[in-house]
């Protein structure tokens, strides 16, 4: 049996959940323009700007969970980052709801991600709690 945090995120209703990354410490790559480069240089440099974009995400993640970080940080990052489609750097007062439980469950599961011994994590041997809206169970990709 796989060792699991408890609790369930109940509060987690009407998400609206985006496959992309939007502001923070990096900006999002345009999308590769046709040029007479080779392919292989065209996607070293979208890989280049992907890991800048990436270890930026990191850092402001990072930054968010210190204890000295103002109360919000975390939640304004994860707004910049995953929610905020036109680049504002807080949530509005319709998704502030569904960002203040995304960042209760990343905190908890942060937490429980620290009780769990290095050879779990290391050999893939733990799982994160199921994402729950009130009503209608786990959440299904």
């Amino acid at each position: 049996m796989l060792p699991r945090c408890s609790g369930a995120l109940s509060s987690l209703k009407n998400i609206t959940h985006r496959n992309h990354i939007h502001g923070s410490a990096a900006a999002v790559a345009p999308a590769p323009t046709p040029t007479k480069q080779p392919v292989n240089l065209r996607l070293s440099k979208w890989m280049k700007e992907s890991e800048k974009i990436f270890y930026g995400n990191i850092v402001a993640y990072d930054a968010a969970m210190l204890p000295e970080a103002k109360q919000d940080e975390l939640q304004n990052v994860r707004w910049r980052n995953i929610f905020s489609d036109d680049g504002t750097s807080k949530p509005d007062d319709a998704a502030l709801r569904a960002v203040q439980a995304m960042t209760r469950y990343v905190r908890r599961e942060v937490s429980c991600l620290s009780l769990t011994g290095k050879e779990a994590i290391f050999s893939g041997n733990f799982m994160f709690t199921p994402l729950e809206i009130i009503g209608s169970g786990p959440l299904r990709k």
